[in-house]
């Protein structure tokens, strides 16, 4: 009896302790808040998203041979680029057609997939152009002349993760890759977001500074395409494959997210393949041509 009385009161203790662990551990898991590289990775489920309600706004065609990708906004300007390095330009309030078509010269390479940032930076029209589907190291640098673009850098930085879309903040001079730590963006098991923070020295400046910081984001399929605005990256994702489409919307500082899903409304042909910010409200460019504006829910919440 008294082996059977020692077997028992080990066992309450491990009892204990589990429940203790337990409860120790379950504020992690209940926050949506992102602390740097851990997340709980199946975080990102159907019944925690939060609508988006995407509304038509206007439409557009890509008249050259290819599909739409990427999308940057300035001014009152869209350029949405294409796979092979096809530019349209368009004004926002007329997108009837294009103000400008061209191709955007650069070294070969893949171009299914590219993610862009384009600012005004010293009184100089700039593009920054990442191109590429698995593993990229070099961001392309463009000025605008005489109504083009011409190809006036290149920044090299490491190689840090799959399927790379860029994010440049020129108030902080933070430029922001998110990768996927998996070589995948279909698969979601031990595969999510990674943030990674680089100093951004100026466009004429051939390397990024090292890593300042970084963090994890849960798993999305298929990310197509980010920008950043006011302390906030969105970023656009999904496919017709999946059967997913949405905008993750993160607080660079608090590290907090939203996930917007727009699945219900959007078909599934509507492709998610650009995102941008005009007066305040989001705009997602459909790989159709399709400009949505999206009223995203609860966002007064994130602010």
């Amino acid at each position: 009896m008294a082996h059977v009385d020692i077997m028992l009161c080990d066992w309450r203790k491990y009892v204990l302790y589990l429940a203790y662990l337990c409860m120790a551990m379950s504020p992690i898991f209940m926050t949506t808040s992102c602390s740097k590289e851990s997340v709980n990775h199946n975080e990102n489920k159907e019944d925690s998203d939060i609508e988006g309600r995407p509304t038509l706004y206007s439409s557009y065609k890509c008249d050259f041979p290819c599909t739409i990708q990427s999308t940057s906004f300035l001014g009152d300007t869209i350029i949405q680029f294409c796979d092979g390095g096809y530019c349209l330009e368009f004004d926002f309030n007329d997108v009837s057609s294009p103000i400008f078509s061209y191709e955007l010269p650069f070294l070969d390479g893949d171009n299914i997939h590219c993610s862009t940032s384009h600012v005004y930076v010293d009184g100089t029209d700039t593009l920054y152009f990442v191109k590429g589907i698995k593993f990229t190291s070099q961001i392309y640098v463009y000025l605008r002349e005489s109504g083009e673009f011409k190809i006036s850098n290149i920044i090299y930085y490491p190689v840090i993760g799959y399927l790379p879309n860029f994010a440049l903040d020129t108030e902080q001079s933070i430029l922001y890759a998110l990768t996927y730590t998996k070589n995948t963006y279909l698969d979601s098991e031990d595969n999510a977001i990674r943030v990674s923070m680089y100093p951004y020295y100026g466009r004429d400046i051939n390397q990024i500074g090292p890593l300042l910081d970084s963090f994890i984001l849960p798993f999305v399929p298929v990310a197509q395409d980010t920008f950043y605005d006011n302390g906030k990256l969105y970023l656009a994702y999904g496919d017709p494959y999946t059967k997913s489409s949405g905008i993750l919307i993160v607080d660079v500082e608090s590290r907090e997210y939203r996930n917007y899903n727009l699945r219900k409304y959007l078909s599934p042909k509507e492709e998610p393949e650009g995102i941008f910010c005009y007066h305040g409200d989001i705009y997602v460019v459909t790989v159709l041509g399709n400009i949505y504006v999206v009223k995203l829910e609860n966002e007064e919440d994130n602010n």
